[in-house]
């Protein structure tokens, strides 16, 4: 091996070993959790919603717990009767025709529960006339009241485990209580700082609606906590004793849910994983040496092969030769009128039938912009040939000029 090969093979060797050293050290300082809100059922991450699922599921029998994968018009029973629709997430999906569908279940005896961080237009816009949205305070902790006064919950917002501001939305207590409560019959049943609104509920018919602003507090982060498992109790003491009809299919990904959140992917699982991590970079390492040591040509030189030659214009001329040399116009002509018609079909779409050419000369004249009377010569020329029975070459002569003439000065 000589000194050049000897250096390139150290610097890989070196590269290499750097490589692996850096993934190493910048796993080591990678987040194990990702703190991200993601209402998904199965995260187990700080700000999934595992352990609610599985709280709210456990605590009716089996056959009472009903996930609604499909169109609510398809799954939810609108003649039920005491029963608990439940959706949690950043935004829900509001297709008219199904708030409606949502509202007729509600109007019959039923109660809705949707815990969303941004505000449910479509289905308030139905319970007041008002003009209503969500304010919001930015801050690291938040204080959680009653009604009654019987009780504060104090929660601190954690990102990468540190204490970190966030957005926490609400409605207006003055407003609230002078315009919604005071017209429309909502009900304050939870509070941030004592004086804005952050669970509410709302009569419609035989039923009621319950919105929360803040669905984070029912996350996995919160709920193992004594202050999160206390409110998540007192929220869902408003509910029915009958069936709970979970709402996976309204959920809004695109917008607040696992929006701008890293996706997980094959390569992050096996690098997470020790011993697939070290499989992997002692493959790549493995690949780099084959590269390094077969980086030299070992295949033979591959043969020059020249094209196939095209002989198709030689022979074509060939039998034009053989064809003037026997005096045999005609044929000469209508192998070139044939070929004029088709030009003259690909190029302007225009189907010229010879026995009425002088109907399409117009069109043609128009669109290669050739004179009339040059159209018509050719035709005349081929008739004449054709139909006269001359074996004067002259004429043959005469009828390719005047097409050749057409080719080169067309549009």
């Amino acid at each position: 091996m000589n000194s050049k090969k000897i250096i390139i093979v150290s610097v890989a060797v070196i590269l290499t070993v750097l490589g692996v050293f850096l993934v190493l050290f910048t796993l080591q300082f990678t987040p194990k959790y990702k703190w991200y809100e993601k209402y998904d059922i199965k995260s187990k991450e700080p700000y999934g919603i595992k352990y609610f699922y599985t709280m709210l599921k456990k605590s009716v029998a089996d056959e009472d717990f009903v996930t609604l994968n499909k169109s609510l018009l398809k799954q939810l029973p609108q003649d039920a009767k005491g029963t608990n629709y439940f959706f949690i997430g950043s935004n829900i999906l509001e297709d008219s025709v199904e708030m409606e569908h949502l509202l007729k279940y509600v109007e019959n005896g039923n109660k809705a529960f949707i815990f969303t961080k941004y505000m449910p237009w479509k289905l308030i816009k139905k319970l007041t006339d008002k003009e209503v949205e969500y304010d919001s305070k930015e801050d690291s902790s938040v204080n959680i009241l009653f009604p009654d006064n019987s009780l504060q919950l104090n929660f601190k917002h954690r990102f990468n485990k540190k204490n970190s501001t966030y957005e926490w939305n609400y409605l207006n207590g003055m407003f609230f209580k002078n315009v919604l409560q005071e017209f429309n019959g909502f009900t304050p049943l939870s509070y941030i700082d004592s004086n804005h609104v952050n669970y509410y509920a709302a009569k419609y018919g035989k039923g009621n609606l319950y919105f929360n602003t803040t669905p984070i507090l029912f996350t996995n982060y919160y709920i193992i906590t004594d202050n999160g498992y206390t409110y998540t109790n007192k929220c869902l003491s408003h509910f029915n004793k009958g069936k709970i009809y979970w709402d996976a299919y309204s959920k809004l990904a695109f917008f607040g849910d696992d929006y701008n959140m890293p996706d997980s992917s094959p390569l992050r699982y096996i690098i997470s994983q020790k011993s697939f991590s070290w499989a992997w970079f002692t493959g790549i390492v493995m690949v780099l040496l084959f590269v390094i040591f077969h980086s030299k040509r070992e295949q033979r030189i591959i043969p020059i092969i020249n094209p196939t030659k095209n002989t198709s214009l030689e022979f074509n001329k060939a039998i034009s030769v053989l064809y003037f040399q026997a005096k045999d116009n005609r044929i000469i002509a209508e192998e070139i009128m044939k070929m004029f018609l088709l030009f003259i079909k690909n190029k302007y779409s225009i189907n010229i039938n010879i026995d009425k050419y002088n109907d399409f000369i117009p069109q043609l004249a128009n669109r290669s912009e050739i004179n009339e009377d040059k159209i018509k010569g050719i035709f005349r020329e081929y008739i004449g040939i054709n139909f006269d029975n001359i074996t004067d070459k002259t004429n043959l002569v005469n009828f390719h000029t005047s097409i050749e003439y057409f080719y080169k000065n067309c549009k």
